[in-house]
């Protein structure tokens, strides 16, 4: 799509692909619009406002509003990625069938597009993981600047990606025409949280799957948790649900847990425990996801503006209870051998 000076920015941290395509091809120079804002909704009931979560809503009623007689007459959309894990090149097209599920569910999700929308989508991959983030950005950063139009938009990792903002390398996607970011499909929270001065330049939801897949969770051993406890008669979901779920609770199931299975005197790989702190493959903690669980905010909009609010009497007594459920509970194997 030739004219762009600028990149869509997509984050990764992941229904329909769209409306993001569509706010690119906006800006082309030879869009074929005939002008009938004809729109494809079908009449909705029940349409969650804002994009709220609503367990009785079948988000698959809801339609996009771009004009059936849009077309960009053969256009390529190209997509920048990163290519460190399968998953991150795939993630915005797959060009064959995989014998995947998921891959080719992006298969036939793009190629709907294509012939909707008279559009070939197509990526090109370079590493960009966090030590590799310099190298990905100057890569993306050349081909704005130099205009030479390798790309229209970037599947970028936000926490390395979002610094070329400053620098006037993505578009505001409100300017967008077509793009209704209150649809469900979009993450409403990215743009709560981003939208300054009327401007956002990032898009996450469900065309980035990665921001699924990536979704820190908590898991359970029930057979564990049945021979500790099954006695209680206290189910675990139920306590969730009724919103008893803390860390204090926690600690209290985690603490008592604890068999030295290889006879070595100490908490090892080999041993039961009651909670691993760390991810056995890499020995990370991802304590991050801790904030965000803790209902901590990083900053807090003031106005319309952020401003740092991290430190707080909240943080710290978080602080105090993740390290004391990670360090120093005695069910807690964080890694390593410890006496």
């Amino acid at each position: 799509m030739k004219g762009f000076t600028k990149i869509l920015a997509l984050t990764l941290v992941c229904v329909f692909l769209l409306s993001a395509l569509v706010a690119c091809g906006g800006a082309a120079d030879n869009v074929t619009d005939k002008g009938q804002n004809t729109e494809t909704n079908a009449p909705e009931t029940n349409v969650p406002q804002g994009g709220q979560y609503d367990a009785s809503f079948d988000r698959n009623s809801v339609k996009d509003n771009v004009p059936t007689d849009l077309s960009f007459e053969g256009e390529t959309l190209t997509f920048f990625t990163r290519n460190d894990e399968e998953l991150w090149q795939y993630e915005m097209d797959v060009n064959q069938l995989m014998d995947d599920t998921l891959y080719d569910a992006i298969y036939y999700r793009n190629l709907t597009v294509e012939e909707r929308l008279g559009i070939t989508i197509d990526t090109i991959s370079a590493p960009g993981t966090y030590t590799k983030r310099a190298e990905w950005n100057d890569t993306l950063r050349t081909a704005v600047n130099t205009k030479l139009d390798d790309y229209q938009a970037a599947a970028i990792y936000l926490s390395t990606g979002s610094v070329l903002a400053v620098e006037g390398l993505y578009y505001n996607v409100i300017d967008f025409d077509y793009l209704d970011l209150d649809k469900p499909w979009w993450n409403q929270s990215i743009q709560d949280e981003l939208v300054m001065f009327n401007t956002l330049y990032y898009l996450a939801g469900d065309i980035a799957v990665t921001e699924l897949t990536d979704t820190f969770c908590m898991g359970f051993n029930k057979s564990l948790y049945d021979k500790y406890y099954g006695s209680t008669g206290v189910s675990l979901y139920d306590v969730v649900e009724e919103k008893k779920w803390t860390i204090d609770y926690m600690y209290d199931l985690v603490q008592n847990v604890h068999e030295d299975l290889d006879g070595d005197g100490a908490m090892s790989d080999g041993d039961v425990v009651g909670y691993t702190a760390h991810d056995p493959a890499t020995q990370d903690s991802w304590n991050d996801a801790w904030i965000i669980a803790c209902g901590i905010n990083i900053t807090t909009k003031v106005d319309g503006i952020p401003e740092f609010s991290f430190y707080s009497d909240r943080t710290i007594r978080a602080h105090e209870a993740v390290r004391r459920l990670s360090v120093t509970c005695p069910g807690t194997f964080a890694g390593g051998t410890r006496d």
